[in-house]
């Protein structure tokens, strides 16, 4: 069955566009929440840290809150469908099939009293843990043994699996990598001198954060790396934290009291969401199903903060009423949604003697199809049938214009 789309108010994605979105504060005044946890990739359910109730999740979407029933300090999470592998500060490394109600240990004496900062799955038997005192550990869920694969004396804060490669990212030293699973480790493939904030695999590529020094992203399995700042506050951007939506097309990031970005591919640069949010001073961000959330400091800190979310899909479409533009009135698509035949009506503002080349992209994007219009008409059909249903951005090309559009084909 056809996946129906709301009707959804056209976009124009410009350079310095800062996008608008609703943000709606969940109510927590019984919790007195004063973090959420991180969770980058969409599971379903939003878990948060309160002074009244200790750790408590949420699997509707923040309307109601049960009690995370964990008995040690938690520090990393892993979340497979059901299943959530909980790493302590100090002792522990458990997991719950009920969502917090029960645990049950997986802790042996190797990996004990060492901390864990992060939990990933290597593959479906394996999973990574990196810890606070002494490197990367691996954990085989068959015979329920860690053993460590490398990087001893190391903190390590943060691990990605990409093509079977594990990268590990060290505190205060940079990012190693193993290809062999830990038989070998090429040290140091990216260095700076600021902590490492966060690391994440995003469309085939590498991005690594850290405290100060903006972000930078390979394209090459970390043989080379390239700033990744374009749109950013400039200045020493601290970036906290990554997020991914359901279908990985859409990269959002926090920074460290400086706001919170989604990544436009079209345009190759991040924008600012925090438009409608009534402060910027927060460090962290989840995701699920539906929706993005984010963690605001109140302007007169006071051990709690404040919760809001917003629909992903109305972040992506949503319509700048604050930046005037010389495009917004002379040009108009329709209907859209589309399910056939899309209209495209200009108004007096390409050049007459040039093509307008228009390109059609895919949430992926990737280049779908391009099409040479006559400059000398006003009005455009284009015929969409064939295409798949999901969101779609046009880019128009008329001398030295070149302007965005997205639609939604059903």
């Amino acid at each position: 069955m056809i996946t129906r789309f709301f009707l959804l108010t056209f976009t124009i994605l410009l350079i310095h566009t800062s996008l608008s979105a609703q943000w709606n504060k969940i109510d927590l005044s019984d919790y007195e929440i004063y973090s959420i946890v991180k969770n980058r990739y969409n599971n379903g359910f939003i878990m948060c840290n309160s002074l009244k109730k200790g750790l408590v999740i949420s699997k509707d979407d923040g309307l109601t809150f049960t009690k995370f029933k964990c008995t040690f300090t938690p520090n990393a999470y892993h979340f497979e469908n059901d299943t959530i592998y909980v790493g302590g500060y100090y002792n522990y490394v458990a997991y719950t099939t009920d969502y917090g109600s029960t645990f049950i240990d997986i802790t042996t004496d190797s990996i004990k009293n060492l901390g864990v900062n992060s939990i990933v799955a290597y593959d479906k038997n394996i999973l990574l843990a990196g810890t606070l005192k002494n490197g990367v550990y691996q954990f085989n869920k068959k015979t329920k043994q860690w053993k460590n694969i490398g990087l001893k004396g190391q903190e390590i804060v943060g691990i990605v699996v990409k093509d079977k490669s594990i990268y590990a990212n060290i505190n205060y030293h940079g990012l190693a990598k193993t290809s062999d699973f830990g038989k070998t480790w090429k040290d140091k493939i990216v260095t700076h001198n600021n902590s490492p904030e966060d690391l994440i695999e995003y469309k085939g590529n590498l991005i690594y954060a850290t405290y100060g020094a903006g972000l930078r992203i390979s394209k090459d399995n970390g043989e080379s790396w390239q700033s990744f700042d374009d749109g950013l506050p400039s200045g020493p951007f601290v970036g906290s934290s990554f997020a991914l939506s359901k279908d990985g097309n859409q990269l959002f990031l926090i920074g460290d009291g400086e706001g919170v970005f989604l990544f436009n591919e079209q345009i190759n640069k991040w924008q600012d969401i925090t438009k409608n949010l009534p402060s910027n001073r927060g460090n962290e961000i989840a995701i699920t199903n539906d929706y993005i959330f984010v963690e605001c400091f109140p302007i007169l800190f006071d051990n709690t903060s404040f919760i809001f979310k917003s629909k992903i899909q109305d972040i992506i479409l949503s319509t700048d009423d604050s930046y005037s533009n010389d495009f917004s009135e002379k040009i108009n698509i329709s209907p859209n949604p589309v399910t056939t035949e899309l209209k495209i009506e200009l108004h007096d503002f390409v050049s007459k003697t040039k093509p307008l080349k228009t390109e059609i992209f895919d949430n992926n994007g990737r280049l779908i199809k391009v099409i040479i219009l006559d400059p000398q008409e006003s009005e455009y059909k284009i015929e969409l049938s064939e295409l798949n249903s999901g969101l779609y951005t046009l880019k128009f090309i008329n001398s030295n214009n070149i302007f965005y559009k997205r639609f939604v084909k059903i």
